[in-house]
């Protein structure tokens, strides 16, 4: 397959971060077709100055999240529940999170932050006609003690 992709406009996705597909067979902004592969998928990620993504989890994936550019605070609980801890990782740096534990992105620096989320199996969300998203995988949780 001889096929370049292009990372296209952003979807404001409800945990308040800012996601741009380019390669997943899921969403409806690729150009893939549904279906084509399952294993993974890749999107792009921009976190603004001073903000953080609501505390999140995904339910049936696994999640690499990479640092292009910028300082990221990944906020994390694991499965079996406990304290939320935090790592702060830099340029060229990425963390894993695993089924089931919960996730919080957070740039609180004054500086842009771009990433890359590598998910299994591919990440699916669809979108309507205007572009809000009717459709994630992604479960937003009110709080760290939230089921």
């Amino acid at each position: 397959m001889n096929h370049i992709f292009t990372i296209r406009g952003g979807i404001a996705v409800p945990d308040g971060t800012t996601v741009f597909p380019f390669l997943s067979p899921h969403d409806d902004t690729s150009g893939l077709g549904w279906g084509l592969f399952e294993g993974f998928s890749i999107a792009a990620g921009e976190l603004a100055p001073g903000t953080a993504s609501a505390i999140h989890v995904l339910p049936r994936s696994t999640q690499v999240t990479f640092v292009l550019e910028g300082t990221l605070t990944a906020r994390m609980r694991g499965t079996e529940g406990g304290a939320p801890y935090a790592l702060t990782l830099t340029r060229h740096q990425a963390c894993l999170t695993l089924p089931g534990e919960c996730l919080q992105l957070a740039n609180d620096t004054g500086a842009p932050l771009s990433l890359l989320y590598i998910v299994a199996p591919a990440y699916r969300f669809e979108t309507d006609s205007e572009g809000r998203v009717t459709h994630e995988d992604a479960v937003l949780l009110e709080g760290w003690d939230a089921p």
